[in-house]
C-alpha cells in the first residue's frame, strides 16, 4: 500500500504536466487567455469574443490528443461580478456535459432555469439556400421544474451564465469524452 500510493500522484502529476505540455501549441497561436470584453449591465462578456474565439480553438488542428483547457485558461478577467454568454457556438463548440446542471440568467441577471442538454434544430434552405444548416440550442427546466427549449432563436446573449459558475469547466478538449 506504502509503495502504490507514491506511484499514484506520480502517475497524475506526470499526466498532468504532459497535457499541460500539449496544449503550448495552442496557447502560444492564439496569446491565451484573452482578454474578456464585456459590454452592459450587468458585465456580459461580448459573445462575437466568444464565439471567435472558441471557433478558432476548434479549427487549430496543430494540437495533441490530450489537450483540456478551461474557460478561465481561454479567457481571463478580474472582475467577479461577470456574466458569460450562452451562444449558439459555445454550446456547439463547447464539450457537451459541461454546462449540465448549471443555472442560467436573461441579459438582466433573473434566473431563467438550469440548463439540462443541447439539441440541433435543423432549418431547410427555403427560397434563398439549397442545403439545410443546423443551430445548436439546448432544452432547460425553469424554476418550476417544467422542461423547456429555449427554440430555434439565434441566441447570441439572450442568455448567460456566471462567470464564476463556468470558470472552471473545460471549454476545449481534445480527450474523447
Amino acid at each position: 500500500m506504502r509503495r502504490i500510493l507514491p506511484a499514484v500522484i506520480l502517475i497524475f502529476f506526470s499526466f498532468s504536466s504532459i497535457s499541460a505540455a500539449q496544449c503550448e501549441s495552442l496557447l502560444n497561436k492564439f496569446d491565451l487567455p484573452v482578454k474578456a470584453k464585456t459590454r452592459g449591465k450587468p458585465k456580459v462578456v461580448k459573445w462575437e469574443l466568444v464565439d471567435k474565439t472558441m471557433s478558432n480553438l476548434n479549427e487549430f488542428e496543430g494540437v495533441q490528443p490530450g489537450c483540456e483547457l478551461t474557460f478561465g485558461q481561454v479567457f481571463k478577467t478580474d472582475r467577479k461580478d461577470l456574466y458569460f454568454p450562452l451562444t449558439n457556438t459555445l454550446i456547439r463548440l463547447a464539450p457537451e456535459e459541461v454546462f449540465k446542471g448549471l443555472k442560467f440568467y436573461s441579459k438582466d441577471g433573473v434566473e431563467q432555469g438550469t440548463y439540462v442538454q443541447r439539441t440541433v434544430f435543423e432549418k431547410t434552405g427555403g427560397l434563398y439556400a439549397r442545403r439545410s444548416y443546423k443551430i445548436y440550442i439546448f432544452q432547460y427546466t425553469t424554476p418550476s421544474g417544467r422542461l423547456m427549449k429555449v427554440g430555434s432563436q439565434l441566441l447570441l446573449d439572450n442568455f448567460v451564465f456566471k462567470w464564476d459558475d463556468i470558470k472552471d469547466k473545460v471549454a476545449f478538449t481534445t480527450i474523447e469524452q
